[in-house]
Order: C-alpha cells, then structure tokens, then sequence
C-alpha cells in the first residue's frame, strides 16, 4: 500500500508497509539503529513514504514528524486488513476526511467494530499446566492451582497477543471455502483470555461478529481455535515461563487427554456438569435440530415441530434435517423419510409424522424459529 524510505546517516533502508514488527526493527538495525521501532520517530529517520493508491495518498497526508514508525506501521495495516464488516467504512471515513491523524484511523476503527458488533460469544477450555523439577525438566503438574496465579496468566496473555498488531481474527482460516468466506465477512475480533468458573481457572475466546454464527459456522469456529491451542498461538505462548510469587509456571492452552473440549457459553454448563444437565433434561426432550427445504431454513426443537416440517416443505422439495454441528441427520424423498442416523428417533419421528401424511392432522407450523 505504502513504500517508507528510512534513513540514518549514509546508510538507506525501504521497506513496504504494512509489514510485521520484527522486520522493521530489522531495517533499524541494518541501520546499526539499535532501537525498537515503538522507540524511533518518522523524524528520527527522515522517513519518507509513497504511494500510487488513493487510499494510500491520504493516509500519507495525516502522518506527522513526531508520529512513531510503530503506529505509523499500525495504521496502515488497521486501513488495509481491516475486517470485511468494517473495511469499506473505513476506507470512506479516511477518504471524507473523517481522520486527521493516524491515531484517529485507530479510533475510528475500534467506533466501527463497536457499531458493527451484532453478536458476541465467549468460548471455552480447560488449562494445563507444567512446572520444572529439580533438573530442569518441564512436567504436567495437575496439582497447580492456577487461580492463585490468575492475574500473572492473564498479563502473559496480553503480552503476547500484543506482539502482534491486530486481534487473532485475522488470522481465521477453514478447509470448508463456503464457509470460511462466511465467516471471514462477519468476523471481527477474537481475543484470548481466561475465566474462573466454579473455583477453577479455564481458557476463554471472546468472539465479536456482525452477525450470529451458524451451526456450522459455530462448529468451524471451535475446530479454528482447537488448533490455534494447539499448533498456532497457544504453541507459542506454553514455551513462554509465566513469573509467579512461587516460581516459573507453564500454561497450556491444549492437550491430548480425552477430556479436552472447546465449548460455547451456551454449553460450558453442561459440559461441567453433564449429570445434573440430564437430570434435569426431561426424557423425551431431544436436541435442537435444524431443518433446510422449500428455500427455507428454521430450527426445530421436537420431534413434532420435525415432523411438521418435513411434511410442510416435503410437499415441494427433498428436506434435510442436521444436527447442530451442520452434520446430516435426517434426509427426505418428499415427506418421506430416505435415511436418518438413529432408529430410536425415528420410531418417534414416524408416530407425529404418518398422522400427516395420512391427512390425519393438521401440519401447521406454527412456533418454529425460521
């Protein structure tokens, strides 16, 4: 977007912007500058920045000697990577002249997340963590108690994700390319934290979107921040030591044990307490499902309200029924049922839905979320 010429004595360095931290502060040193680019001023280094983009042309316009060549790197990124929801206003504002500084382009981002924001969802995960013996060794301690050192956690947390210039979202990727894009287009901030939930310390993702997550969309949301716990953030920051009044702790943000889970704020409950959730669960209440047919999608929460809906829009087309992770349950030939995946649902299923198709009852649908 912008090219920044940098200079300190004879020595001359270019870099494109945006561009990470680390390599900026890899111009400053070829510069034998030993500073931070947090620490080094456009006017410290007679910076000077071009550009053929329009978007580009006005930003240069708000830059000014005494700005930071951090910020200055921030703001170009915050212009550029901005989240789908937000980016075209974005854009706009600086071209209205709506900023006249860069530190108003980070204002008037964190305005726009706040005004686009329609959906906010909490997920999360158990903890581990790992202490070192008397040889050095790391090894699982499971008899840590990791809400004595809640405050050290979350500092290291925040440490680490400002490392990087903007919130995790950017970083969102699936397999699934419908989906990904879905989610891309309403996603926009993710950030990691924790949470006590009955005198234990658990993992904790905020999510903002524009709008609600699917299903499918939610499920794909949890397989992302799985491996993010794993393999991508949470990699990182377990070989980070974390300094507590008691000594040098390790914390996990994933493991391999049987009990690891990534669960939404509609679920932690139940996850923590399955026996009491079924207890209290009456017997021949099923789990919500989701039915797509007649160009129509509505979520049905029983058997009934399935059966009604399958012969509705059976009338007219196939009809697939899923589970809440978006995978097939139910699949029709008209109002007739093709295949389903418990046969124990289906001796329910066939009680409300035969009635219907034999002209028995009345197949409103009435209550159904659409």
């Amino acid at each position: 977007m912008i090219k920044m010429t940098i200079h300190h004595g004879e020595e001359v360095q270019q870099r494109d912007l945006p561009c990470d931290f680390l390599s900026l502060r890899m111009s400053l040193y070829q510069m034998n500058m030993m500073l931070a680019p947090n620490e080094v001023s456009v006017r410290d280094v007679q910076a000077e920045f071009t550009s053929t983009d329009p978007i580009g042309q006005k930003l240069i316009s708000l830059i000014r000697p005494g700005d930071l060549l951090s910020d200055v790197d921030v703001a170009i990124h915050q212009l550029k990577a901005a989240p789908q929801a937000i980016q075209e206003a974005m854009r706009q504002r600086l071209l209205d002249g709506a900023f006249e500084t860069i530190e108003d382009i980070h204002i008037g981002r964190d305005q726009l997340l706040e005004e686009t924001c329609g959906f906010r969802q909490l997920y999360y995960f158990p903890l581990a963590c790992s202490t070192e013996d008397e040889d050095g060794e790391l090894f699982e301690n499971d008899s840590v108690d990791l809400t004595l050192y809640s405050e050290d956690i979350q500092d290291a947390i925040k440490r680490d994700q400002a490392r990087d210039i903007d919130t995790m979202a950017m970083f969102f990727w699936t397999h699934d390319q419908k989906v990904n894009d879905a989610i891309r287009a309403k996603l926009l901030t993710c950030d990691w934290g924790i949470e006590e939930i009955g005198g234990k310390l658990y993992g904790r993702v905020e999510v903002t979107a524009a709008e609600p997550f699917t299903p499918v969309e939610d499920r794909a949301m949890k397989d992302w921040i799985s491996g993010q716990n794993s393999d991508g953030l949470g990699e990182g920051f377990e070989q980070r030591p974390i300094e507590t009044v008691d000594g040098s702790i390790y914390v996990h943000f994933w493991n391999s044990g049987d009990e690891y889970f990534i669960v939404n704020a509609d679920e932690i409950q139940k996850q923590l307490h399955p026996q009491t959730a079924s207890q209290e669960q009456p017997q021949n209440e099923h789990p919500t499902l989701y039915g797509v047919g007649g160009g129509e999608t509505a979520e049905l929460h029983s058997v009934r309200e399935v059966a009604q809906f399958i012969y509705e829009k059976g009338l007219h087309s196939d009809v697939l029924i899923t589970r809440e992770d978006g995978t097939p349950f139910i699949t029709t030939f008209g109002f007739f049922i093709d295949k389903i995946a418990d046969m124990d649902y289906r001796e329910e299923l066939l009680k409300e839905l035969v009635p219907l198709q034999m002209g028995e009852q009345d197949g409103g649908m009435g209550g159904m979320s659409m």
